[in-house]
């Protein structure tokens, strides 16, 4: 009989820093279309595992439609992993379900269901359940606070993000 031990390491520290960028290709009253750009860039720490140190790069499509106060939202997209020296990456499809609704005249809460492929055959793809509340503090600036909840080896098992977004 052999015996084997397995030990369990926790990291801190900065995560990786996202901009976008989105424009408007489709509006009609009841349904909007969006084209957004996003750019990873690598700041979280490699060498404690919180990220690869490369760029991700990726396009997407965020459509939402709006009944009431009660908005249904999805996203499709593609991503450019960056590839960190020694190792091999896939691009990977993924994509966003979600549900907001508005309990106030400035404020929204909903769930957010978000999945991803595998990026690799050692990490396993993401799937992720997020309640967020938001809350437009002008008609330019929107801040917004989520909670996340992994149900994948490739998801953290808990998270949290605040978020702040300016229109110009």
């Amino acid at each position: 009989t052999t015996a084997t031990t397995t030990a369990t390491t926790t990291q801190a520290g900065l995560g990786d820093v996202i901009a976008s960028a989105g424009y408007t290709i489709f509006e009609n009253g009841k349904l909007m279309l969006d084209l957004v750009g996003n750019v990873k860039f690598g700041t979280a720490d490699a060498s404690k595992n919180l990220g690869t140190g490369k760029n991700d790069y990726s396009a997407q499509l965020d459509g939402y439609s709006t009944f009431g106060k009660t908005t249904l939202f999805a996203t499709a997209g593609y991503k450019v992993v960056g590839e960190p020296a020694g190792t091999t990456v896939n691009n990977i499809a993924y994509g966003t379900l979600g549900i907001s609704q508005k309990v106030g005249d400035q404020t929204s809460a909903g769930l957010i269901l978000d999945a991803a492929q595998s990026s690799s055959e050692l990490s396993p793809g993401t799937r992720e359940l997020s309640v967020f509340v938001s809350s437009k503090i002008n008609p330019d600036l929107k801040i917004q606070a989520s909670l996340l909840k992994g149900f994948s080896d490739g998801s953290p098992d808990y998270g949290g993000s605040l978020m702040v977004t300016g229109m110009f």
